[in-house]
């Protein structure tokens, strides 16, 4: 690691930030590696001890390092990643892995057409007598599942979403419904209403993810909508808390 290159118009932490994690996914910098101290960081990029500090904070925000009281600060395990999720925007699964330095993958469970219950109905604007297509998505980080995604459309268009997720998985492409309209929509989806809790996982959940039964899950509730603001898809997400952590910025409104 060195001081070269940098960008002026960056906060120099994040650059250093940014080499340390470049030097992670190059294996520069090995898993369970000790990284240099702050002193060290501080002659190596010719900045103050708090940029130093900031920089070191950040790649443990990210899930890239940890740090052990009186021991120093260490490059996590691949297994002992934390994706840390926005909340502003949407992005795509694949790039928000990548950003980790991990390889993000797709994996097509199940699908199948089953009527649609009054909650659906409601959701996604349907008649009571209508069905509903089920499309469930695997998202994995380096082949171990990370986050699992149980999706609802009508019937026409979830079977057109169905094929394109076939074609994506067998070219080895990582994907998320949303990257799947692109092909079959006029226009892609214009916003998202979500809901956030936690719960614990079921046998069924558990034995999916790979994890304990009762380990903490992220549940995400979400409608998603068309240009012309209408449903197009419910999907139930679930994240492996140990894996997930999520940040929004939110504004604190002045008095009146």
């Amino acid at each position: 690691m060195n001081n070269s290159k940098f960008d002026s118009t960056k906060p120099l932490y994040m650059q250093i930030k940014d080499r340390i994690r470049e030097h992670i996914i190059s294996g520069k910098l090995k898993e369970g590696e000790k990284i240099p101290s702050e002193r060290e960081l501080c002659q190596m990029f010719d900045v103050s001890r708090i940029t130093a500090r900031q920089a070191i904070a950040e790649a443990v925000n990210e899930g890239l390092l940890f740090t052990v009281q009186g021991k120093g600060t260490f490059v996590r395990k691949n297994d002992d990643y934390m994706i840390d999720q926005g909340l502003v925007r949407v992005t795509s699964f694949e790039s928000t892995l990548a950003s980790k330095g991990l390889a993000a993958g797709t994996k097509v469970l199940g699908h199948k057409i089953q009527p649609a219950d009054f909650a659906l109905c409601r959701i996604l604007n349907l008649r009571v007598t209508d069905h509903v297509f089920n499309l469930d998505l695997l998202g994995t980080g380096d082949n171990h599942p990370v986050v699992l995604y149980k999706s609802y459309f009508e019937p026409e268009l979830g079977m057109e979403v169905y094929k394109r997720a076939v074609e994506r998985e067998a070219h080895g492409t990582a994907f998320s419904t949303i990257d799947l309209y692109r092909d079959y929509l006029p226009s892609p989806p214009r916003y998202i209403e979500q809901t956030f809790e936690a719960i614990s996982a079921s046998g069924s959940l558990a034995d999916t993810l790979e994890i304990g039964k009762q380990q903490p899950l992220f549940l995400v509730s979400s409608i998603i909508y068309d240009s012309n603001s209408n449903p197009i898809e419910y999907r139930k997400t679930y994240y492996r808390a140990d894996k997930y952590k999520f940040h929004i910025r939110r504004d604190i409104q002045s008095k009146s």
